[in-house]
């Protein structure tokens, strides 16, 4: 399942065919002013992890790097990428919230995030990736009818181009649900593999 959504919107792309230089210098442009985040949820009977990498494009890169930059000159080194991320760390943590029938789970870092530069160390409009592991436990109440939430607001500020995939193997099944917060995505559980079925007291209702 997948879902696209460009500044709280949902656009179903059935095909779209960009011809010649003029195409593609406004796709860059285009680009140019957004992030793109890709979140990778795997819903499993133990945990749910969520992978998310967030790729910077011009704009959003170059300011990104100049903050990387401590030295100011020019260059990011890993030295200055450790920094960076140990600094960001708990900012990551906080702009993140997963959870199941509006009751958020405790969000623990899986692996220390990574950064890539994309073999360009200097300072300028060079897209970059971060990318950021992070899981929690299953809660037991999941079940059919349940709603998954993920809310994201790293970079608010900034316009996003959102990707959402779930890892549905294992026997879990999920079926998207519009919203129309930005930044916040929602999924009904359809289905749950038979040794995660708990007794529970009433189905889960459809959140307003």
């Amino acid at each position: 399942m997948r879902v696209v959504t460009v500044a709280g919107c949902v656009y179903r792309v059935l095909a779209v065919l960009l011809v010649g230089t003029l195409a593609s210098a406004f796709a860059h442009t285009f680009l140019g002013t957004y992030i793109q985040h890709r979140a990778l949820i795997a819903v499993g009977p133990t945990n749910i992890d969520l992978t998310l990498d967030l790729t910077f494009y011009e704009n959003s890169s170059t300011k990104e790097r100049a903050l990387m930059d401590k030295n100011h000159d020019g260059r990011v080194s890993q030295a200055e990428v450790q920094a960076y991320l140990n600094a960001k760390a708990e900012a990551f943590e906080r702009g993140l919230v997963v959870s199941v029938d509006d009751k958020p789970l405790e969000l623990v870092p899986l692996y220390n995030g990574t950064l890539d530069l994309m073999g360009d160390t200097r300072v300028g409009p060079h897209p970059h990736i971060l990318r950021l592991y992070f899981f929690a436990r299953t809660p037991p109440t999941l079940a059919p009818g349940s709603v998954l939430t993920l809310s994201d607001r790293l970079w608010a500020e900034t316009g996003a181009l959102r990707l959402i995939e779930v890892n549905e193997t294992g026997g879990f099944r999920f079926s998207s649900m519009p919203v129309r917060e930005p930044g916040v995505w929602r999924a009904r559980c359809q289905a749950v593999p038979a040794r995660s079925k708990v007794a529970v007291a009433s189905p889960a209702q459809d959140q307003q």
